[in-house]
């Protein structure tokens, strides 16, 4: 056995050696966030990624599918030969087999989280950090809405189910709340409500979000709690990454339209 690990570890160079030899053009990424992919993407660092998850837009269908977070395909993964593996951090239990494999020294093999626009800021300053000495910050400002609401923000759900539901310590909670709007929902995380659990909470708004365009039977069973209904359709609304700025101010200019 370890005869098999120094075996490995001359096959595979160290993560710090990797970086100080590829650090720059020479870097291959397998991303496995379509938020981190995002963020790559608009940082101008598309070419190096050469392995993506199956939820991840903005690069070339050709790019192959490795995985995500809960499966992953270890054979493609290695014949892509990447120097930098990026996953996006949740609750969930870390894949053993990739760590064990980073600490082989295959690649290097990075966490991130994208819970709230702080995680977000920092991704995008660590993605920018691996191609050049001088990380770049993500750029954000919102603007106040002119009036104070308790809002409730809802994935686009169905007849009997308000959908999941933006709690505290969520990117779009820190959206609203930079805006001055109140979150209705005080739980930490994503939350799946009834349409019971939102009468009980009685919002001012509900804001009900896609990425897709929104089939009115799917909020029909929203609307009929009489409470006044925003319907908020953006491509990156859904998936937390360096397009959260784009999203705030979008939003906002829908949100100042009808108050």
């Amino acid at each position: 056995m370890r005869s098999l690990l120094i075996l490995l570890l001359c096959v595979f160079p160290s993560c710090a050696e990797q970086q100080s030899e590829l650090q720059g053009d020479g870097e291959r990424v397998v991303s496995m966030s379509p938020g981190i992919t995002q963020t790559l993407v608009d940082l101008g660092l598309k070419k190096h990624i050469v392995g993506r998850s199956p939820f991840c837009n903005g690069i070339d269908e050709s790019v192959p599918v490795v995985g995500d977070y809960y499966d992953v395909d270890f054979e493609r993964l290695l014949s892509l030969k990447p120097t930098i593996v990026l996953v996006q951090e949740t609750q969930a239990p870390k894949n053993t087999h990739l760590k064990r494999l980073s600490d082989d020294g295959a690649f290097c093999l990075h966490y991130w989280a994208l819970d709230s626009i702080d995680d977000i800021k920092q991704t995008y300053s660590k993605a920018s950090n691996i191609f050049t000495d001088s990380p770049r910050d993500l750029a954000m400002s919102v603007r106040k809405v002119p009036k104070t609401e308790r809002v409730l923000i809802v994935a686009q759900g169905s007849d009997v189910s308000a959908g999941l539901c933006f709690g505290s310590d969520t990117y779009l909670d820190d959206v609203i709340k930079s805006m001055g709007l109140d979150n209705a929902l005080e739980r930490d995380g994503w939350v799946m409500l009834s349409l019971e659990d939102v009468a009980k909470l009685n919002p001012d708004r509900i804001l009900i979000v896609s990425d897709t365009s929104i089939k009115e039977e799917s909020v029909k069973g929203i609307r009929s709690l009489k409470i006044p209904v925003l319907l908020f359709e953006h491509e990156h609304v859904l998936i937390p990454s360096s397009q959260v700025s784009n999203v705030a101010m979008a939003l906002h200019k829908q949100l100042v339209a009808v108050q």
